[in-house]
């Protein structure tokens, strides 16, 4: 059996390039939700409390 090293190399490395770009995808994706779940998070921690609300303590309730 002859096997030709430089055929099996292109072989294991284009068979490799697919999961590459998948975790390359995956990977730009989690980042992105990172990114969306932060900027939410600052925005509601800046906001104002809603009228009415956090401000006293209704011991009568």
């Amino acid at each position: 059996m002859n096997i030709d090293p430089v055929a099996s190399v292109l072989a294991s490395r284009s068979a490799a390039t697919p999961s590459t770009i998948q975790l390359a995808v995956i990977k730009q994706d989690h980042e992105a939700a990172q990114v969306l779940a932060t900027t939410l998070d600052q925005q509601v921690r800046a906001a104002p409390p809603p009228p009415d609300q956090g401000t006293k303590v209704d011991k009568i309730a």
